[in-house]
């Protein structure tokens, strides 16, 4: 694996040297020696730049792997059951889970309670409508017809 400091580090060296060599070739007189100096250090900065930009994507893909792995990991104990995911647990299960927030980013939402017992949203993709088994709808009145008459 390509050490980032070991690298850093002779460029550090590198750019060092160049401010050394500068004054020389300007009391030596040599102009096209002192551009050529001047260039080389811009594009020794340039790959500075570079690397330093790299190491970022690459922290950032790192932890993309590292996500997509914990998710996938995750993923494999879920359970969808009732409208919902659940996560089982040693005695019984955890959850509720947002759906949508799983099956969309990978991302485990816990579900909000609502006012009625079992039913859920969620504050994240701001779905709603879950229901478990805790819910018992409402009965609608019966409509008694009247007698025409």
């Amino acid at each position: 694996m390509v050490d980032v400091a070991t690298i850093t580090s002779t460029i550090s060296g590198v750019v060092s040297l160049l401010k050394d060599a500068v004054p020389l070739a300007m009391k030596a007189g040599n102009r096209e020696l002192n551009e050529k100096l001047a260039d080389l250090q811009t594009r020794i900065l340039d790959i500075q730049t570079q690397l330093i930009e790299l190491t970022n994507e690459n922290q950032d893909l790192r932890k993309r792997a590292s996500d997509l792995e914990q998710a996938a990991e995750i993923g494999k104990g879920l359970k969808y059951e009732e409208s919902v995911y659940w996560l089982p647990k040693d005695e019984g299960r955890e959850g509720p889970y947002c759906p949508n927030c799983w099956d969309a980013n990978r991302k485990l939402i816990r579900l909000t309670p609502g006012e009625t017992k079992g039913t859920f949203s969620c504050g994240v993709c701001k779905g709603g409508g879950f229901h478990t088994s805790e819910y018992k709808p409402a009965s609608s009145p019966r409509i008694h017809p009247r007698p025409w008459g």
